[in-house]
């Protein structure tokens, strides 16, 4: 199909400047001559509007292939932020976990610091209580110099004595008791209570024992028994200690 454009007839022209026959011969000329330029003009021109078209045909697809690149790279940039993001947060837990191992460590240190200072504690304790026993053993059970007391009984071995002392030694009269005889006294002592008791042994003899038959406070009686078969008449010494008690 031609792009040429087409030449009108006579008849046309003159229905369209009124039969004119002069106007009708200028416009046939006019035709004529347009008619030999147009074409070309117009190849040109549509030439130069599909040049146009390719050209921007190829920067339409550049642009999208721009555009695609471009959101590819967007993407990119934004999984780079995203994994940075996670490897972000991961060190901050980690990190946390790190302060968190650490105070562990510092409070197990603490608490292991004073377990032992506490064990020391204890052993000083224990070796202070061990020193005390091996102090104790080694020094004699009962009363020391300056606590005891003597006293002699006067008359016969019935007769009461008076020592106000924690222990001591009261020596009897030398009368004569008789074989298997037994012959009791009171000793007065404001040391003694009813919680108390009162330990008595002799000194030196073998043909006597002693008891105490009753404490009461401030007192007791002691019973002393000639064991033998004859009469004896000895100045007997009988030691004596007040071991303090308690009944609640």
């Amino acid at each position: 199909m031609s792009n040429a454009p087409r030449t009108p007839t006579r008849n046309q022209i003159a229905s369209i400047v009124g039969n004119d026959p002069r106007s009708v011969r200028a416009l046939e000329q006019l035709f004529a001559q347009v008619s030999g330029v147009i074409p070309d003009e117009l190849q040109a021109t549509k030439e130069v509007a599909e040049y146009a078209q390719t050209e921007a045909a190829q920067a339409y697809t550049s642009a999208n292939e721009a555009l695609g690149a471009s959101v590819r790279t967007s993407d990119a940039a934004t999984s780079a932020q995203l994994e940075a993001a996670q490897a972000y947060r991961a060190a901050n837990e980690a990190l946390g976990a790190s302060v968190r191992a650490v105070e562990a460590v510092t409070a197990a240190q603490l608490e292991a610091a004073q377990a032992y200072r506490a064990a020391n504690e204890a052993l000083a304790s224990v070796q202070a209580l061990a020193d005390g026993l091996k102090k104790a053993a080694a020094a004699p059970i009962g009363y020391g110099p300056g606590s005891g007391g003597l006293v002699t009984q006067s008359t016969s071995k019935s007769t009461s004595v008076t020592l106000n002392r924690p222990a001591g030694r009261i020596v009897t009269a030398n009368d004569s008791l008789a074989a298997n005889t037994s012959v009791s006294f009171v000793l007065n002592n404001s040391q003694i209570t009813t919680e108390d008791c009162l330990v008595c042994s002799i000194v030196g003899f073998t043909n006597y024992s002693v008891a105490v038959n009753n404490v009461s406070t401030g007192q007791a009686v002691i019973t002393v028994t000639n064991i033998t078969a004859s009469p004896l008449s000895d100045a007997i010494q009988i030691n004596f200690v007040v071991i303090k008690g308690a009944v609640d």
